[in-house]
């Protein structure tokens, strides 16, 4: 039997109004235009026991040329979180700045009442590309998809029993 873990989808099922007040408060704060595509990532920071993010910092490279080809969108990541450790703050920060170039990334502190409640609104769609075995379950897809973001997410473990493929979102194999 599977016992999902608790998520209060209606904190997160916002009216438009309080949605808009959110989006228009945090995308200020990063600077953000409203044109511009924010990607969100929520969670712990850790390289080592939490997921890899190059996969994603990759694709968001990738993405980002593809887009300004296209005379697109810029495209900004906001990594809403926390560090595990001064290792793994020191090592994500010059990881960004090496895999995704043309990606603006905002690190922002996940752990405060604000952000939890408000980012995801400012976010245009969520991705957690996780590949290690600790992630059970996965509450972030859980708590994007309660705010309406669409959801890019791995293909793995406790992700398969949250998001259906092309359904709820997006998996991607690993």
């Amino acid at each position: 039997p599977i016992v999902p873990l608790g998520v209060d989808c209606e904190a997160l099922d916002l009216d438009p109004a309080a949605k808009a007040q959110h989006r228009q408060h945090w995308r200020a704060q990063w600077g953000l235009n409203e044109g511009d595509v924010c990607v969100l990532y929520m969670g712990r920071l850790d390289l080592r026991t939490k997921a890899n993010l190059y996969p994603m910092l990759d694709a968001l490279e990738l993405a980002a040329q593809s887009l300004r080809e296209r005379q697109g969108p810029p495209l900004c990541l906001v990594l809403a979180g926390w560090f595990a450790s001064e290792w793994d703050e020191t090592t994500l920060r010059a990881a960004v700045l090496q895999a995704c170039p043309s990606v603006r990334v905002i690190f922002e502190d996940g752990r405060t009442p604000q952000a939890r409640a408000g980012v995801w609104h400012a976010a245009d769609l969520f991705s957690s590309l996780v590949d290690n075995i600790q992630e059970t379950f996965g509450l972030t897809p859980i708590e994007a998809m309660a705010a309406g973001l669409p959801v890019v997410v791995s293909d793995y473990d406790g992700y398969r029993e949250s998001v259906r493929d092309g359904v709820d979102g997006i998996r991607v194999r690993t």
